[in-house]
C-alpha cells in the first residue's frame, strides 16, 4: 500500500529525494500520532516499550522506502 500511495502523490511532480524523505518522515509521525490513542490508552494497552519493539520499528521502514525508492526511480 505504501509503494502505490507514493507512487500516486509522486505522479505527474518532479521527482526530489529530500521531498521524498520528508514525506516519509511525515508518513512515519502521522503513523505514530493515530496509534497512541489505540495502543496506550484504548482496548489495546499495550507498553510504550513492546508498541515500539514490534510496531513502531516496521514504522521506520517508510521514511527509508521513500527516500530509497526516490533514488532507485531517479537512475
Amino acid at each position: 500500500t505504501g509503494g502505490i500511495l507514493l507512487r500516486r502523490y509522486f505522479r505527474g511532480r518532479t521527482l526530489n529525494t529530500l521531498e521524498a524523505l520528508w514525506v516519509g518522515v511525515l508518513w512515519l509521525a502521522m503513523n505514530l500520532a493515530l496509534d497512541h490513542p489505540f495502543f496506550f490508552h484504548g482496548a489495546m494497552q499495550m507498553k510504550p516499550s513492546l508498541y515500539y519493539s514490534q510496531i513502531g520499528v516496521a514504522y521506520l521502514g517508510i521514511p527509508v522506502f521513500a527516500f530509497f525508492g526516490s533514488r532507485l526511480a531517479r537512475s
